[in-house]
């Protein structure tokens, strides 16, 4: 009598798999329209923004936190490489905030904005660098594809 019962389980168990599949894939009807007979307008669709990425500027700011405002050289320096921008040459970055020496303090070093110390470093052509590549540069799209074939019959060699 055990085995007839296990059984008659899987087979109500089975159906009820089977029932459960069948009312879960049946299309759902579309709501009725109101009983004015017109229907909802449609919701305009959300304009497209592109992302802009943020500036070097606005990241090393972001990086230093609400609030700051100034900070010296070795400072924005520091959040410069927490950043992961491209390490500079020491010497170089030494001739750019230190031409004529550093201070005897350290809180005798001037203090700078974020936006002054990248215009410092582009100023020396060092903010255009990309993880330690050299520097970098933004090409202009190209339109279609061009192989070598097409090159050469262009006139290339």
């Amino acid at each position: 009598m055990a085995k007839d019962s296990i059984f008659t389980w899987v087979l109500i168990g089975g159906a009820a798999y089977l029932a459960w599949n069948w009312w879960t894939s049946q299309p759902v009807a579309a709501a009725a329209p109101p009983a004015g007979g017109t229907t909802p307008p449609a919701t305009p669709a959300a304009p497209t923004v592109a992302y802009v990425p943020p500036t070097q500027t606005q990241q090393l700011q972001t990086a230093a936190g609400a609030g700051v405002t100034v900070l010296n050289a070795d400072q924005w320096s520091y959040y410069w490489n927490q950043l992961g921008f491209p390490s500079i040459d020491p010497t170089k970055w030494q001739n750019v905030f230190f031409p004529n020496g550093r201070p005897a303090s350290g809180s005798a070093a001037p203090t700078m904005t974020a936006g002054a110390y990248v215009s410092a470093l582009q100023g020396a052509g060092l903010a255009g660098y990309r993880r330690g590549m050299g520097a970098f540069h933004i090409p202009v799209p190209v339109v279609g594809h061009y192989t070598l074939g097409d090159l050469r019959r262009a006139g290339g060699r």
